[in-house]
């Protein structure tokens, strides 16, 4: 089961907690954890709950351990801290850097509300060790060595007009200044 880990904090855990206690009563293992999708390489912090169950004659694995370095935010479920799936922190691990969303969209092209083209070159090379990654086919994600240069399905919703010229009013790059960090 997956699911977010609100789940733990609604009525102080009740849900977690009568789900493991299922699990019980069935006689079968059980295993919770929260992971974070940016630990294993994603742009995004996204926290999830996973509670694995298996009878108790099968081998039931273990959760994988982070890749990837994150920020950790708030939120967490404190009264589950324990289930957070993460190295022991006496372990000196070097993990992979954060992915950011820098990381994640620099290569692709500038496309605009009318945009119906299925596949469309990137234009330019990829500029993050992700986008290098996320460019490669299935069979060349073991030799890590590509020659695809095509997008597919960057089009937007198509807006209608006035929502279209609301859109386009946002500000693309908002300067930081001193006054920003006041506020």
């Amino acid at each position: 089961m997956e699911n977010v880990v609100d789940m733990l904090k609604f009525v102080e855990g009740y849900l977690g907690r009568y789900a493991v206690g299922r699990l019980v009563k069935m006689n079968n293992q059980r295993r919770m954890g929260m992971m974070v999708a940016g630990s294993y390489g994603l742009a995004q912090f996204r926290m999830r709950l996973f509670l694995w169950g298996a009878q108790s004659s099968k081998s039931l694995p273990q959760f994988p351990l982070p890749t990837h370095d994150v920020d950790i935010r708030e939120g967490m479920p404190v009264k589950f801290h324990g289930n957070i799936v993460a190295y022991d922190q006496n372990n000196d691990v070097e993990l992979e850097g954060k992915i950011v969303l820098e990381d994640v969209i620099t290569d692709l092209p500038v496309v605009t509300n009318h945009e119906t083209r299925d596949e469309m070159p990137y234009g330019k090379d990829h500029e993050s060790s992700f986008q290098r990654f996320i460019r490669l086919k299935k069979d060349e994600m073991i030799s890590s060595s590509s020659t695809k240069d095509v997008l597919f399905d960057h089009h937007p919703l198509n807006l209608n007009d006035d929502d279209s010229e609301r859109v386009s009013m946002i500000p693309r790059r908002r300067e930081r200044t001193l006054e920003t960090y006041l506020v």
